[in-house]
């Protein structure tokens, strides 16, 4: 049972970390493309972030 717990901990804990990273990485490449001038390629960046985290606003801010 114990054992079991901790799978259930561990797998919550991978999963927020991976969740997170994803975020980051869809935003810094939105900013990126932005900065490129590639503004169709910095919505989709924005829109994949905010398909992941829904609760940030400055998603949606920097998406438009």
């Amino acid at each position: 049972m114990v054992v079991r717990i901790f799978v259930i901990l561990l797998a919550f804990v991978i999963f927020h970390g991976v969740n997170a990273q994803s975020v980051e990485y869809y935003f810094s490449n939105g900013v990126a493309k932005h900065k490129a001038k590639d503004y169709n390629g910095a919505i989709a960046d924005f829109s994949n972030a905010i398909s992941i985290n829904s609760e940030n606003p400055t998603l949606y801010y920097c998406r438009g």
